[in-house]
This record gives structure tokens, sequence and C-alpha cells, in this order.
């Protein structure tokens, strides 16, 4: 199969979506597909923030990250939640950069534990 680069005018456009599921009484499912950018971490810590106890990010449609993506990713991770479909570039990134992270307290992981939002909404789709 031959892929081909799309033009540039479409790459800058490109951006994540992420579908929010809700799983039993206190699971909530972050799917997210696209690219996750250092445009949306910021974005993306205030969604998982305002998240129940229980919380799952599920990458299987991820494509590309970045390195702020991937320091979001590690300090969830670290922080309880779950990295679900993870592809393998990313899983290694992530186990890095946690390794990295607890080599220098200095620079400890930002975000809360999990705490915060309980809505039993079955789906809500956020894009950025």
């Amino acid at each position: 199969m031959e892929h081909q680069k799309l033009p540039e005018q479409f790459e800058a456009t490109m951006s994540c979506r992420i579908d929010r599921r809700v799983i039993g009484e206190d699971l909530v499912v972050l799917c997210i597909s696209g690219r996750i950018t250092g445009q949306h971490v910021e974005m993306l810590r205030d969604l998982l923030e305002e998240e129940a106890d229980a919380l799952a990010i599920d990458l299987k449609n991820v494509s590309l990250v970045d390195r702020e993506a991937v320091k979001l990713l590690a300090c969830c991770e670290t922080n309880g939640t779950e990295l679900r479909n993870c592809p393998l570039y990313i899983r290694e990134w992530v186990t890095r950069e946690r390794a990295e992270t607890e080599a220098r307290p200095s620079e400890p992981c930002k975000g809360k534990k999990r705490g915060g939002r309980r809505n039993n909404e079955h789906r809500t789709t956020n894009r950025f």
C-alpha cells in the first residue's frame, strides 16, 4: 500500500477528535483520534481534570503525537489513568518519559489524581 503525503495546507488544519463514552456507572473512556499536538494539550488536560475517578484514554486511532502530548499522557498514566490501545511507538515514548520524569523529582508531574465530575452522558464529542 502506497501512502501519499498530504499537501501542507491540509496538514496544518488536521486536528484531533475526542469521543467521551461512559461505561457502566463509573468509567469514562476518552477515545481520541487524529493528531495530538502541543496546541491541544491544555484543552485535553482541562477535559481530563473534569472527569470522574475511573478514567481511560483510548489511543487506537491516534495517528501522531508530539513531545508535549507524550508528557501529558505520561502524567495521566502516573496519576492513574489507563492508556488503552496505545500504539507501540507511543507506548515506548510514554514509558521513556515516565522514567525521565521519575529521575527528575524537581519536575513533578502536573495534573491531579482522579476526581471531579460524575456525569452519566453516554457520548459527547469534542473537536479541536
